[in-house]
């Protein structure tokens, strides 16, 4: 999963994105880790 590719940090900051939390470096977390979402929605197909 797109989980265990992601370093402790990455997936706190994934966790909040998902509780739709607000943090600092929001914005550009999501831009990192969208190429993971890409590959995993093209790998599902």
């Amino acid at each position: 999963a797109v989980e265990q590719r992601l370093g402790i940090e990455a997936r706190e900051k994934l966790a909040k994105v998902m509780r739709g939390e607000r943090f600092e470096g929001k914005k550009a977390f999501l831009a990192q880790i969208e190429p993971f979402f890409n590959e995993f929605r093209e790998n599902s197909k």
